[in-house]
């Protein structure tokens, strides 16, 4: 079962697919609404974006979120320290030190772009 939602839904649903369906055949009869459509596999928070026209359902699929790629997708810091530990300096976006190579923001899972 696969729950299919969004902003961009028009309808809500779940769904049963099988193991190693594409996605894009499960998505054939959705409504969505005006927008550039984003699909984000299981949650926002660390959900991965995926290709409907490349990815197979599997084991893993629990739910695939569907938001418009022109809304920007952060939520407040949640002080994980992985933006730390990702940095090649070791120090924190908007130090002196700070060379902005984005290796902050690639691995926040608050997806707080700090570029």
């Amino acid at each position: 079962l696969v729950t299919i939602s969004g902003p961009l839904v028009e309808n809500p649903l779940v769904v049963y697919a099988k193991t190693g369906t594409l996605l894009k055949d499960v998505l054939n009869d959705l409504n969505l609404k005006n927008g550039k459509p984003l699909y984000i596999l299981n949650n926002l928070v660390n959900g991965l974006v995926i290709e409907p026209d490349e990815y197979l359902i599997n084991n893993d699929t629990e739910a695939i979120l569907v938001i418009d790629d022109t809304e920007a997708i952060s939520f407040e810091c949640i002080r994980c320290g992985l933006c730390y530990k990702a940095c090649p300096l070791k120090t924190t976006y908007g130090s002196n030190k700070c060379i902005k190579c984005g290796l902050c923001s690639y691995h926040c899972p608050s997806k707080i772009n700090k570029e």
